[in-house]
């Protein structure tokens, strides 16, 4: 039977499928080989790898592939991502950042289990630099060079709970600018 994942706000696909399958206790790369794709293909937004996952009775809610870059409809090595073009090593370079706060907030009132924390897409924008909803920082949570393991967030995650749980990982709060709204 299949398990589902209740989705979080801005949340990517490579995220809800790092959660999906960390939900099954395996990583994201067998998972997406379990149902004939590739967690690559999934990183990269191919319909085929949504189409797989879906023939599998694991949909990628709609809003989850809104708010993830895809290689479809971009030239090359283009991202298409909120309808704007980026270059794919601006939107995925080696280090993940996000908010602390918006994940300690994904582990209220179940700190026992890291699958509830999600990455979120404009976290991968290099412009945004700032939680509007928490006035934060976002933060360096890792480095990772090879993307299959950088966006299997799910082990990272729960890796980096006592952390987060602990606020080590916040910065001070500050006023947004002009800029980051």
């Amino acid at each position: 039977m299949a398990k589902s994942i209740p989705h979080k706000r801005r949340e990517t696909v490579a995220s809800f499928v790092s959660r999906t399958a960390a939900a099954y206790h395996v990583d994201a790369a067998t998972f997406s080989a379990d149902r004939e794709t590739s967690f690559l293909a999934v990183i990269s937004g191919a319909s085929t790898a949504l189409e797989a996952l879906d023939a599998f009775s694991c949909p990628i809610p709609e809003d989850v592939v809104a708010w993830s870059p895809s290689k479809e409809g971009g030239a090359g090595k283009m991202r298409l991502f909120r309808g704007h073009t980026f270059p794919s090593r601006i939107l995925q370079p080696p280090k993940m950042r996000g908010c602390p706060k918006c994940l300690l907030q994904d582990l209220e009132g179940q700190r026992e289990d890291p699958v509830t924390m999600a990455m979120r897409g404009h976290w991968l924008v290099p412009h945004v630099t700032i939680c509007l909803e928490h006035n934060t920082p976002l933060v360096t949570l890792w480095r990772e060079s090879s993307p299959a393991p950088r966006f299997d967030s799910a082990a990272k995650l729960a890796s980096l709970v006592p952390a987060i749980v602990a606020g080590e990982l916040s910065l001070e709060p500050r006023a947004e600018t002009s800029f980051d709204t």
